[in-house]
């Protein structure tokens, strides 16, 4: 149960806004290198590695170690699994997309020198950086919150007449300051006022609401969640960010290699979600509650560049150590969304209503990230690689399409007060038996954020040689991205909204044709 209150509603509600902007600066700042077959079996630990199209975005330099031409097409499957634990309930789902995640290019100039500058190549690579692939699905049954009551709290405050659509001149998705499935709440008869509840006890309270699944005790003056309520979720997301690199590189005497890559990142990013509350017994709600279903669908599209430097040293024969550093990314987003919601009383009646479509252009600049690591080559055998990376996701910022962040203050004080910087470790192996090669990889990358968990992977992979110039390599994938709190509508009123967690997976299998010459 609950006292009816006037709540600022302001602060809430930018709360919620601030903390959505910021976790898109988060999602950006993450990347997670697909690459070649084998770069993706060895765990991308790449930095002091060179001569394969996957390890470019990993560090600059390795295409100078190349002495041949190249090119090489990366197709792969990606299986995602999510396990999502709510109210007590413990709900799975999975998906599958069919991608690529590397396709490269690389021209080979040799200057037939002996000494000094012995060879400089051009590269373009066409690169997954980042994939948004993801389902997940969350049930529970509960008569302590409901969406519906948290949107009605967020109105508390505003006039009724101020949630109205249809009238001239005015329009509450723009004019107001009003949550938009608050919105549509009102306008499907899921809200109501205190006034229209009882006229005689507040004839003037037309900004306190009660929705559907409450019921109203006018002596105590209190509502509260009629009875149990079955809540439903699904969230599908898609998309990633591809990454296209045109990249230099240069071989100095065999020993040092120098290289730059000019980035430029193309962001995609797609969200569905669906939610419901549906009363079990809808007698026992006042309103005659039946059910409400909320869709919510959001699309960012976006491009963003950054120059990333590299250099690889051989200080002795079978050693190699490399590092990388990667400016800022600017990125240029813009968001459309919108909302529907419908609601189904006992009388039989059903109401339906579509938010407006809302369209937001932004900024967000992504932290500097470094990569350094090391390699050593054992004779004939194979070889066995460690990488270390860090970036500081605290220091990503968000800013208007005109670069100001004079009304980002929220975000930038989100992103200080929960995010991390991320120490990522890569650790990798190969091991050669004639023509065939077998590989295996691991790479740990710590949390960006207090609501976050750390991300682990785990990588197995074979090559063949099948010809003089031509090669085929098979990498499978596992990643463990941990535990992720979530909740699916705001605290009000001094109630709880139910937390629940969320595991997602992920399998992937890669295989890559390359050819030399």
């Amino acid at each position: 149960m609950k006292r009816f209150t006037i709540l600022l509603t302001a602060i809430a509600i930018a709360t919620l806004s601030n903390a959505q902007t910021a976790q898109d600066a988060l999602l950006l700042s993450q990347e997670s290198y697909e690459g070649t077959a084998r770069s993706i079996a060895m765990g991308n630990a790449f930095t002091a590695l060179g001569g394969d199209l996957g390890a470019v975005s990993i560090n600059p330099a390795s295409s100078g170690v190349s002495r041949h031409s190249q090119i090489s097409i990366s197709p792969s499957l990606t299986s995602m699994n999510s396990s999502a634990s709510y109210l007590n309930l413990l709900s799975k789902d999975s998906g599958s997309r069919l991608t690529f995640s590397n396709f490269g290019a690389m021209t080979c100039f040799d200057t037939r020198s002996y000494d000094g500058l012995l060879n400089f190549n051009f590269s373009i690579v066409y690169n997954r950086k980042a994939s948004f692939n993801s389902t997940m699905c969350a049930a529970g049954r509960t008569d302590d919150s409901s969406m519906l009551s948290s949107l009605g709290a967020a109105v508390n405050g505003i006039h009724s007449a101020d949630l109205e659509t249809g009238r001239l001149g005015y329009d509450p998705y723009f004019d107001s300051s009003a949550p938009w499935r608050s919105i549509l709440a009102w306008n499907t008869y899921a809200l109501s006022t205190l006034k229209d509840i009882d006229k005689t006890q507040f004839p003037d309270s037309d900004d306190e609401y009660v929705a559907a699944t409450e019921n109203f005790d006018p002596d105590n003056k209190q509502v509260f969640v009629a009875s149990d309520l079955d809540q439903d979720y699904y969230r599908s997301t898609k998309g990633g960010i591809q990454e296209y690199v045109f990249n230099i590189g240069m071989n100095f005497s065999d020993k040092v290699f120098l290289g730059v890559n000019l980035n430029m990142d193309d962001v995609r990013y797609e969200e569905d979600e669906q939610y419901s509350e549906t009363a079990l017994d809808s007698d026992l709600f006042q309103d005659g509650f039946v059910s409400m279903n909320t869709l919510y669908w959001r699309q960012t599209t976006g491009t963003g560049i950054n120059l990333k430097f590299g250099a690889l040293f051989t200080p002795v024969a079978g050693l190699r150590i490399g590092a990388a550093i990667t400016t800022p990314t600017w990125y240029s987003l813009h968001d459309t969304w919108n909302y529907y919601m419908s609601t189904t009383f006992d009388n039989g009646k059903t109401y339906s209503a579509n938010s407006k479509t809302g369209v937001y252009d932004y900024t967000i600049t992504t932290p500097m990230r470094f990569n350094i690591g090391a390699a050593y080559t054992f004779g004939k055998i194979g070889l066995l690689s460690f990488d270390y990376e860090r970036v500081n996701c605290s220091a990503a910022k968000v800013a208007d399409e005109y670069g100001n962040t004079a009304s980002f203050s929220g975000e930038i004080r989100y992103l200080r007060d929960h995010a991390y910087a991320s120490n990522i470790f890569r650790i990798g192996g190969e091991i050669w038996f004639g023509k065939m090669a077998f590989r295996a990889g691991h790479t740990s990358s710590g949390a960006v954020a207090d609501y976050a968990d750390n991300i682990r992977t785990w990588s197995l992979g074979l090559g063949y040689k099948l010809g003089k110039n031509t090669s085929f390599d098979f990498a499978y994938q596992n990643t463990d991205c941990g535990k992720t709190s979530f909740r699916l509508y705001d605290d009000y009123s001094g109630i709880q909204a139910p937390v629940g967690t969320v595991s997602h997976g992920m399998n992937k299998f890669v295989c890559t044709l390359a050819f030399k010459f």
